[in-house]
Parts: structure tokens; C-alpha cells; sequence
């Protein structure tokens, strides 16, 4: 062998990207305490090199550090599984000690009752009976009659008019949603996008907006038909939401074959990390005509449907006064369009809201507040409030806060 040539023997687990960060709430199964010590009997997951690599690929399309991504990640093919990610480490997923647990699959039935395996053992069927029948014929094939196992042939028979295909796809669907609503509880809402990838995830346009139905006033997540018809190329990333949706829907084609070697790459040293490049704003000297800044403002978002006025106020604020902050009251069951159009435009940075209510709470219960001119209204844009130098930074953050509270604390204010 040539002395330049290295043979590279590496195990990159399918389970890494979960059991590396999942919590013990979240891989504990509820069985006696001795066949998790004993057994290892546990949650695991699996498709961790998809979910991996599909991070990655999120966090650059949504030009944002891997570690800022809070997504939802659905793995949908002929194996199906779902991952949820926060701060681009896995908390959850769905598949479990075996790949068996979790959504509808080809020949895998996903969830089922453990009674119902007793239920069947006492009328004969055997450990091995039961493996073929959860492993093999079930999922897709099961409930389809044995007509298919692939989702392409179920959707042409539902198409027909078969009715079991029609029901296997259906149930297929509403597995994703189910799970879709409890990882947007564990990440308390705040959910950058919905992610597609695999066969079906990445191929089956039909699927991706049944499964995201009706999420407009849950998550703020709207597909736009068009972009979502046309995103089945299977090469590129593609963002099929609509403009203002502050949930996105992304498809992502998977590589686990590339997130693989990368990660032998990187444990053998073969990758060089690039040097981080400091960048130094540039600097550009003030219009003479212009008007010199007249202080700082808080903004206070008034609710409703005015994101153009509000939009047009939030602009001048910017180059009128010499630092700018975004307060916002909670909006509980819409798509709040307008702060995802303020998000986009001013790039906001979402913080913790206990951070968020924390900073208004001080703001409010000081005398960071000039009391004269406390609230001074305008018809369609919420309100400008006067603050003390240095108070906000120039760059605007929204910060949530119930509604009844800002309104009883600027009125003991004013």
C-alpha cells in the first residue's frame, strides 16, 4: 500500500443524533426500572444521519447557526419516522428500541396497543407470527387489504376508488399530524419550520399539504400550492410556504451517505475547519440634510391587522431616534402575519419569552419611562414610548407580553 494511503475504519450510529442529547422523560419507557439497567430496553431512534444531515442543510437555508434551529423533521418513506429538534439537537423522535414504534410505515405498523400482542399470543399466534405480522404486514400493506406497501401505488388505487387505500393513506396522514402537535408543545411553539424529506416526504407534494392542513392558526404554517406542486425534484431545498408564514414548510433531500462520510471526515481529522472571518461593519457618514436622532423609542405593537402602517412608523423610528426596541402583546389563535413581515424585514431575533417578559417588566416598573409623554397613541400603529438612553439596542427584538398586564402597567405608568 502506497504510505499516503490510509485505510479508515468508522461507525457513525444510526441512534447517535438521539441518544446524544434526548432527555431521560423523553427515551424512558414506562416499563420496570431493572430491564432498562439490565436490558438496555429504552427509546433510541434511528434515520440520526438524515436528521443530522437535514439540520444542517435547515439551518442554511434559514441562514442561521445549527444550535438557533428549533424544527420539526419528517422522514417519510417507506421506513417513516419524525424527529423533534431543538437547538439542532434531537429531543424526541418516534421510532423507539426497535425501528417498529412510531408513524405508519410501508409494512410496519408504527403504534399499536402492546395489548393487543398478548390479545393475539393466546389465540396461537407465536413470537415469531407476531414479528412477521408487525414487521411485514402491516402498516400501508396492512391496512390497504395486502393491495400495496409503496404510498405511489396506494395513492393511484385510492385514486380509483379503492377505499382501503384511500383509509391506509389517511391514517398514514393523521400519524403525522398527531405527532406534529406534540413536538410543537415540546418546543412551547416556537418552531422555525415543518421538514420534509425521504421518498414520500421529498416526492409526494398531495401529502406534505394534507399533513400541514389547518396548521395556520396553531403554528402560523401555510403551504403555497404552487411552490409545493413544483418541489418534487428531489435535488434541491426548497421553501414551499407561503411569504409570511411564520412557521415555515421546507423540503430537504436527505444524504445520509454524505453526513456519513462527513462525520468519518471529521473524526479522522480530514477536514479543515475554516478560520472564522471577522467582519467589520462598514461605515458611512451621516447625510448632511439629514435630522440628528431624537432619542429612543420603545414600540409598542397595538394589534390588528396594520403591519403596512405599523411598517412604514417602524422606519422612520429607525432613522429618526438613536436606538429602537419592538414590544409586542400575545396573539393567541391566528397567523400573526405582521410580526412574521417585521421578522423578515428587520430580522428579529426570537429570545426566550421569560427573558423577553422579564426586560418588559423592568422597563415598565422603572423610571426608564419618561411619565409625561407615556403613552402617546396613533390611530393605526400601535404607540411610541420615550426611553432611557441605551435602554434598547438599536436593532428591534420583539418581546411578548399578555395584553391585560401591558395594559394595566402602562396605565399605572401614565
Amino acid at each position: 500500500m502506497h504510505p499516503t494511503h490510509w485505510l479508515i475504519s468508522t461507525q457513525v450510529p444510526d441512534t447517535a443524533f438521539h441518544t446524544s442529547s434526548m432527555a431521560p422523560e423523553s427515551y424512558r419507557y414506562a416499563l420496570p426500572k431493572h430491564l432498562y439497567d439490565d436490558h438496555g430496553v429504552r427509546r433510541y431512534g434511528f434515520h440520526g444521519t438524515s436528521y443530522a444531515y437535514v439540520t444542517k442543510q435547515l439551518a442554511q437555508a434559514l441562514g442561521k447557526p445549527v444550535s438557533a434551529v428549533n424544527a420539526i423533521v419528517c422522514h417519510l418513506g417507506s421506513g417513516a419516522s419524525m424527529c423533534c429538534v431543538e437547538h439542532g439537537r434531537s429531543i424526541d423522535t418516534t421510532m423507539g428500541l426497535t425501528p417498529l414504534e412510531g408513524l405508519v410505515m410501508g409494512t410496519r405498523a408504527g403504534d399499536v396497543d402492546a395489548g393487543v400482542l398478548a390479545y393475539l399470543a393466546e389465540r396461537g399466534y407465536s413470537t415469531t407470527d407476531l414479528d412477521a405480522l408487525l414487521n411485514k404486514e402491516s402498516g400501508l400493506k396492512g391496512l390497504s387489504g395486502g393491495l400495496a406497501s409503496d404510498m405511489r401505488a396506494i395513492t393511484k388505487l385510492a385514486e380509483q376508488g379503492d377505499t382501503d387505500a384511500a383509509l391506509a393513506r389517511s391514517v398514514f396522514v393523521e400519524r403525522c399530524r398527531k405527532y406534529i402537535g406534540a413536538y410543537a408543545v415540546k418546543l412551547k411553539g416556537r418552531v422555525d419550520a415543518i421538514v420534509f424529506c425521504g421518498g414520500i416526504g421529498e416526492g409526494d407534494a398531495d401529502c406534505r399539504k394534507r399533513i400541514c392542513a389547518d396548521l395556520e392558526g396553531l403554528l402560523g404554517c401555510e403551504i403555497d400550492a404552487t411552490k409545493n406542486a413544483f418541489a418534487v425534484d428531489g435535488e434541491s431545498v426548497v421553501d414551499v410556504s407561503t411569504q409570511f408564514a411564520s412557521t415555515k414548510v421546507y423540503v430537504v433531500p436527505t444524504d445520509e451517505e454524505l453526513e456519513i462520510a462527513s462525520q468519518t471526515a471529521s473524526v479522522a481529522d480530514l477536514i479543515q475547519e475554516a478560520p472564522k472571518q471577522i467582519v467589520v461593519p462598514e461605515t458611512v457618514a451621516p447625510s448632511k440634510d439629514a435630522a440628528p436622532p431624537i432619542g429612543n423609542v420603545l414600540f409598542v405593537d397595538g394589534g390588528g391587522a396594520t403591519a403596512p402602517a405599523e411598517l412604514g412608523l417602524m422606519f422612520a423610528a429607525m432613522t429618526a431616534h438613536a436606538s429602537v426596541g419592538f414590544f409586542r402583546p400575545v396573539h393567541h389563535g391566528f397567523v400573526d402575519r405582521k410580526l412574521a413581515l417585521f421578522r423578515e424585514v428587520f430580522d428579529l431575533d426570537d429570545v426566550p419569552v421569560e427573558a423577553m417578559c422579564a426586560a418588559a417588566s423592568f422597563l415598565l416598573h422603572s423610571h426608564a419611562i419618561d411619565a409625561t409623554p407615556a403613552l402617546s397613541l396613533l390611530d393605526l400603529t400601535g404607540s411610541l414610548v420615550d426611553l432611557h438612553a441605551g435602554m434598547v439596542s438599536r436593532r428591534p427584538r420583539p418581546i411578548n407580553y399578555s395584553r391585560p398586564m401591558m395594559k394595566k402597567h402602562l396605565l399605572r405608568r401614565s
